[in-house]
């Protein structure tokens, strides 16, 4: 019986530690050259210099945020979300790669953005809010997009969220400035 006990305790243990708290993948990004603390419900999370810092049991549902400008604010998080903690612009970007030129584009039409006071044109979504989705982005502000990826299918698009300062930078975004 003790034996029994002890197996169903273990079991059950391992299916919490598994489960983590029920909170949703959540990302804090620091962009800037100085070291930051926020707080997320009085839990304070120091991050480094151009960090991307996942929260270890991550969060759901209203919370108060105290960003790097130490205003306070209320929060949802619904979803993996990623926290503009400087209240910084992230651009998403949509990237289609496919077998062939010829193959039919699955993109939405292009549309005009104003970013840094230029004007871009092509698949991008401009962020500023404090939770910013990110559950549709496949490569972080701190991943660089690939030159060739495996295509499965006729055409494969690829989200990548960038810092304002690293799309400006990207030599490809040139090819979307008006």
């Amino acid at each position: 019986m003790k034996k029994q006990i002890l197996v169903f305790t273990v079991f059950i243990s391992l299916l919490f530690t598994s489960c983590g708290s029920g909170g949703e993948l959540l990302w804090l990004d620091n962009p800037t050259d100085e070291p930051i603390s926020v707080e997320i419900d009085g839990k304070k999370y120091d991050i480094a210099p151009g960090e991307l810092k996942r929260v270890p049991d991550g969060t759901s549902g209203k919370q108060k945020f105290k960003g790097a400008d130490g205003k306070e604010v209320e929060i949802d998080i619904n979803g993996v979300s990623f926290i503009n903690c400087t209240n910084s612009t992230y651009i998403e970007c949509a990237v289609e790669y496919s077998i062939s030129p010829n193959t039919p584009s699955k993109l939405p039409e292009p549309v005009e953005v104003e970013i840094a006071g230029d004007k871009y044109t092509g698949n991008f979504k401009v962020y500023t809010d404090v939770v910013i989705p990110h559950g549709n982005i496949h490569y972080k502000v701190t991943e660089p997009l690939k030159d060739e990826i495996t295509v499965s299918q006729n055409s494969t698009i690829i989200n990548k969220m960038y810092r304002i300062k690293d799309f400006l930078v990207d030599s490809d975004m040139k090819d979307y400035k008006n």
